[in-house]
């Protein structure tokens, strides 16, 4: 071939390439991409990266807490709580009924999706809240085998899970329970609920309550030697029974039914009580589904006072920027229930943390995540609820990449959740972060 020919079909594959550049969406098209001309003429550009390390930015959040004053740090740090219409005061009454936790025990609901599982996050908070405020027990657990971080459940029978959200079977009415997810109970089985091995230290507990509903046919349940029946009729009922103190170990049977078993509450018969609710696959637009009633009925009895809402990480992957609106209108619609089925509680929404994905080529954040952070915060405190934002906590742009990549890893390989040592590491954030608030609540406005 001559020597003209050859430069002649190098330059017609580069007009070839330069035309697809030009033409090809920006998106791609089925997961496939293609650079764009300003890329290939720009050439690679270097990555935004976090310049501090997990551990430094860790570091400066704690020494914030520690040497800001209370107004500074509520009005510009990253690790603030976002109020509605900046009321410093807006935690104030949750403050209170968790000084009086001793006399009438407090419930915390900590709903979220799957950066929840295994406990994380709520096993570091509810420790540190209860330590200040009273109480033990890790909370709700569900009738199937499930681990928190120290507890485990065994069960002499595999009954089918019906959840509102996820891949559980979907419940021919809105009866899902308080915590959206349950067992049909239809013969004689026998709960266990026991320390993780793995784990040095246990949950201890001196109260288990099981709630339960559509009960078909009476529905009988023992516990250390003491029986309880439950007759059908009521929308939603429940079982108490008292066991010894620094209880750690307890087994129940049921039999009867059928019926929905909604879950055991293992608590202590005051203080601070705290359930880890992890929705996997949920974004959080499912409680509308449910029925207030039911809902409502357990805020009341339960004495919820604080209503922990963690989602939007689900939503990430799939949410395009002209489907943002529609998405953060499902949630101001989240929090105008949960503000109508619990009156007397708090609400706090936390944002999803960093996220990375494979853009180009390279490892970076989420575009949609930045955006999604500040439309959430904005939606959270104009329909009355507070806004934690976990995004900027960790670092914000690309600080996942630091946190998987740090020593030891902080996340998994997933870019997406948390190990236990990050769960750890911002849960300690948020329990300074909420203590120096209350803090100002004892010293300045309490007295």
């Amino acid at each position: 071939m001559k020597r003209g020919h050859i430069l002649l079909f190098i330059f017609a594959i580069i007009l070839v390439l330069g035309v697809i550049c030009a033409l090809y969406p920006k998106d791609g098209i089925l997961g496939l991409r293609f650079p764009s001309l300003s890329e290939i003429i720009k050439g690679e550009e270097k990555d935004t990266v976090p310049a501090l390390s997990p551990e430094e930015i860790m570091a400066m959040r704690l020494r914030a807490i520690e040497e800001e004053s209370f107004r500074q740090y509520a009005l510009t740090d990253p690790s603030r709580f976002s109020f509605p219409n900046d009321s410093l005061e807006y935690f104030d009454a949750l403050f209170t009924a968790l000084e009086m936790a001793d006399s009438v025990p407090v419930r915390i609901l900590h709903w979220g999706d799957s950066q929840l599982e295994e406990d994380r996050i709520t096993g570091h908070i509810r420790p540190a809240l209860q330590e200040k405020f009273g109480g033990s027990g890790p909370g709700r657990m569900p009738f199937m085998r499930h681990y928190t971080y120290t507890m485990g459940v065994g069960t002499s029978v595999k009954f089918e899970r019906y959840s509102v959200y996820g891949y559980g079977i979907k419940n021919e009415t809105s009866n899902y329970g308080p915590f959206g997810d349950f067992q049909r109970i239809d013969t004689t089985a026998t709960f266990t609920y026991y320390p993780n091995p793995k784990v040095d230290t246990a949950d201890i507990f001196n109260r288990l309550t099981i709630y339960l509903g559509n009960v078909a046919n009476p529905v009988t349940f023992k516990c250390g030697g003491v029986r309880q029946t439950v007759e059908p009729g009521e929308l939603m009922s429940k079982v108490v029974f008292e066991l010894p103190d620094s209880t750690s170990k307890v087994t129940v049977s049921v039999s009867g039914g059928p019926a929905d078993c909604y879950g055991a509450l293992l608590d202590n018969r005051t203080g601070v009580r705290m359930d880890n609710i992890a929705m996997r696959g949920c974004s959080g637009t499912v409680f509308t589904k449910m029925n207030r009633e039911q809902i409502a009925m357990f805020c009341k009895e339960e004495n919820v006072r604080l209503i922990i809402m963690q989602f939007g990480g689900n939503s990430v992957p799939v949410l395009k920027p002209s489907k943002l609106g529609t998405y953060i209108s499902s949630i101001k619609n989240q929090i105008d229930m949960m503000k109508q089925v619990a009156p007397q509680a708090a609400i706090l929404f936390i944002g999803p943390s960093d996220m990375s994905t494979m853009v180009a080529g390279k490892r970076q954040t989420y575009p949609i995540i930045p955006e999604l952070v500040d439309s959430l915060r904005s939606v959270a405190n104009a329909n009355g609820a507070a806004y934690w934002d976990l995004y900027g906590v960790m670092g914000g742009y690309n600080s996942m990449i630091e946190w998987v990549n740090s020593t030891p890893p902080l996340a998994h390989t997933d870019y997406v959740h948390f190990l236990q040592a990050g769960s750890a590491r911002v849960s300690e954030i948020f329990c300074k972060t909420f203590f120096k608030y209350y803090n100002n609540y004892y010293e300045f406005r309490k007295h």
